[in-house]
């Protein structure tokens, strides 16, 4: 086959990418149509693997294959210095880049305002690309903060002070102990 016949296949199915095949299979076809689904390209360390078919003969299968590189123009959250776990990202210390990359599944936040505000869960070096599960929203609690606890049970209502044992968000339920009785409990962060 030709690979000007795979090429136009795959620029079907990525009209936005940029594709050069590296190598492909040389194997003669039967007389049908190429499909190449973009679902089917696995990224590797010496381009991505893009397995297709030929149909033909109703709907029988006639596998091909071809190595390739792919690039898409695609927008990022940049970091523009090095981000440190558990403190809050300001929009200072960020930039939205255009740049050439695989195109990829992972979600990256497509403005600056998506990331400004939030927590790394890991470090984020100077120049790297943020990721959305890389991020998280700020902890109302600290661990080792003292709270205000507000326990209600049916008709019985108690206040106390206790002790985070872990960070929280608001809506995320943390083990604090109570500093009297030494017990331990779970509770729902609802506020600083």
């Amino acid at each position: 086959p030709a690979p000007a016949l795979f090429l136009a296949e795959m620029q079907q199915a990525m009209p936005q990418a940029t594709i050069e095949i590296l190598a492909y299979s040389h194997q003669p076809l039967p007389a049908g149509n190429i499909e190449f689904p973009a679902a089917s390209v696995r990224p590797g360390a010496a381009g991505a693997l893009w397995t297709g078919y030929v149909r033909y003969t109703g709907n029988r299968r006639f596998p091909v294959w071809a190595q390739v590189k792919i690039t898409e123009a695609v927008q990022r959250v940049v970091a523009v210095e090095d981000l440190r776990p558990g403190q809050t990202i300001g929009a200072e210390q960020l930039r939205l880049e255009t740049r050439a990359e695989f195109p990829t599944a992972a979600r990256f936040p497509q403005s600056i305002e998506e990331v400004a505000g939030k927590w790394p869960r890991l470090p984020i070096r100077a120049g790297a690309p943020v990721r959305s599960d890389q991020l998280r929203s700020p902890q109302e609690v600290l661990r080792g903060d003292t709270v205000h606890v507000d326990v209600r049970s049916g008709g019985a209502h108690l206040e106390l002070e206790a002790r985070a044992e872990a960070s929280g968000a608001l809506g995320e339920t943390i083990p604090v102990r109570n500093p009297v009785s030494s017990r331990r409990f779970l509770a729902r962060v609802e506020g600083k």
